[in-house]
């Protein structure tokens, strides 16, 4: 079912968009919910929980906010989202940031 997110403070971080880079190759496995990736670009392979895939792989086919992506995890996987969890995908982000499988997109730059 899906919710209201909870309440954060909106700032800049709130309102920013992310995506997996155009000219970024991920390969996928999967054995039920564990995941592993490859990141061609950067020949490294990434193991991943269930969350984090499912947040990369909506990332791979368009670009979400922070609440946009919390509310498509709460559909996908019946997840309860709490104001903790959000931050939970802010981490993830800038994890994912930090290793080059996702970037801040702006709307300028198509």
């Amino acid at each position: 079912m899906l919710r209201d997110i909870p309440t954060v403070k909106m700032t800049s971080k709130s309102t920013e968009k992310w995506r997996v880079p155009d000219n970024t190759r991920l390969i996928w496995v999967s054995w039920d919910d564990e995941f592993i990736l490859f990141h061609s670009q950067a020949g490294k392979t990434h193991y991943l929980n269930q969350v984090g895939a499912v947040l990369l792989q909506e990332l791979e086919t368009n670009t979400y906010s922070v609440s946009e992506l919390a509310k498509k995890l709460e559909k996908r996987l019946g997840l309860d989202i709490s104001e903790e969890f959000v931050k939970r995908i802010e981490s993830l982000l800038a994890r994912f940031d930090h290793l080059g499988l996702v970037s801040k997109h702006s709307p300028l730059s198509n």
